[in-house]
């Protein structure tokens, strides 16, 4: 099961890496206030600024990443996959509670919505549910092979 800790560890960073190389950089327009001052341009919203927040799948492939290469190592195995099953199921929960509270937006068809960025939490979420199946079966077949007085 590490190596396949690491497989989605590198399929969740290739995501994170097309989240943001991939998008085009875009920015609020600014609007003038009464005194003459610009409103809305912050850091964030400069023109040719990317949103960080795209790495965010990044984040969790490497961390599912190490674990893999954590549990690579046979006395740390059974600890770093359990670790990696939480991690994929905290980021499971990141991907479906940010489709949650976009949720109305959606349903508005609110035109400052970015329907890419909600395709890569979902994204996230999918890869990460499949992730924790694959290892919640992983570790059921691990007990009943333990049971039988096989190896773990």
């Amino acid at each position: 099961m590490n190596k396949v800790a690491i497989l989605f560890g590198l399929v969740l960073i290739a995501l994170g890496a097309v989240g943001y190389f991939g998008s085009t950089p875009h920015s609020k327009p600014a609007t003038e206030t009464a005194s003459g001052e610009v409103a809305g341009k912050s850091a964030a919203s400069e023109p040719g600024k990317r949103s960080l927040t795209a790495f965010i799948p990044a984040a969790f492939g490497l961390l599912l990443l190490f674990c893999g290469a954590i549990g690579l190592q046979p006395e740390y195995r059974k600890q770093a996959m359990h670790i990696a099953a939480g991690i994929g199921l905290l980021g499971f929960v990141a991907g479906v509670v940010r489709l949650m509270m976009k949720l109305p937006a959606i349903l508005n068809s609110d035109p400052i919505l970015n329907p890419r960025a909600l395709m890569f939490s979902g994204l996230m979420g999918l890869i990460c549910l499949v992730y924790v199946i694959m290892s919640v079966r992983s570790f059921v077949a691990a007990r009943q092979q333990s049971k039988l007085g096989g190896t773990p």
